[in-house]
């Protein structure tokens, strides 16, 4: 799945967050936030 914006990526964080806690996904949503936030500058 590819997430292409900042909206979706804060609501699987926050879902995560919330319900599973799963450090390696966390980790990735992470660094998908890195590089959206590389995209806009």
């Amino acid at each position: 799945m590819t997430i292409n914006d900042m909206e979706t990526l804060r609501a699987f964080v926050a879902y995560e967050k919330a319900h599973q806690q799963r450090v390696q996904i966390l980790r990735r949503l992470d660094d998908r936030a890195s590089e959206l936030r590389s995209e806009d500058t």
